[in-house]
């Protein structure tokens, strides 16, 4: 089970629906890297959904979730919103910003809750790692080590001296 369909199973418990948008967890959940888009959790389905600029990118890198192209994007999430019949939208109040849960407030045709169950959901999902994920950790350790065992000869490169006191 991937960690969006871990979020995807645990979304009621915060509410019918979840609306992601910061970056961080965002690329958590998608695996891909970019400075916008909106992730729409449901219990049966994600959504991701993403300008003109990460399109391409997006179709061949997100494969958790449906990608699709931002329009108009509250009317996008309020599609969603309806077709699956939600009530209720979860945002993450570790993340949200007041003019984004305004704005939410204003435009979605839900009841927008700004609490903190979504982030608890979130970081307990994140905390648990998958074989995988421990595996990727113990590469980038080694190769950490690696660059930590060449800390000598980089004092040698083309660093300042002032530099190198901190390498």
């Amino acid at each position: 089970m991937t960690d969006l369909e871990k979020l995807c199973s645990r979304v009621t418990e915060a509410a019918d629906c979840a609306v992601i948008t910061d970056d961080v967890n965002r690329r958590y959940f998608t695996a891909m890297k970019s400075s916008a888009g909106t992730l729409v959790v449901f219990p049966e389905k994600a959504y991701f959904i993403i300008d003109f600029r990460y399109i391409e990118k997006a179709k061949k890198t997100v494969t958790a979730c449906e990608v699709i192209l931002q329009d108009k994007l509250y009317e996008q999430i309020n599609s969603l919103i309806e077709k699956h019949g939600a009530k209720t939208v979860s945002v993450n109040a570790d993340t949200c910003t007041l003019s984004e849960l305004i704005a939410y407030q204003q435009k979605l045709n839900a009841e927008v809750i700004a609490d903190t169950k979504l982030a608890e959901i979130i970081r307990e999902i994140r905390t648990i790692k998958s074989q995988e994920q421990i595996d990727k950790i113990i590469k980038a350790q080694r190769i950490a080590e690696k660059g930590f065992a060449h800390k000598s000869a980089l004092k040698t490169c083309i660093f300042s001296p002032y530099l190198c006191r901190y390498i």
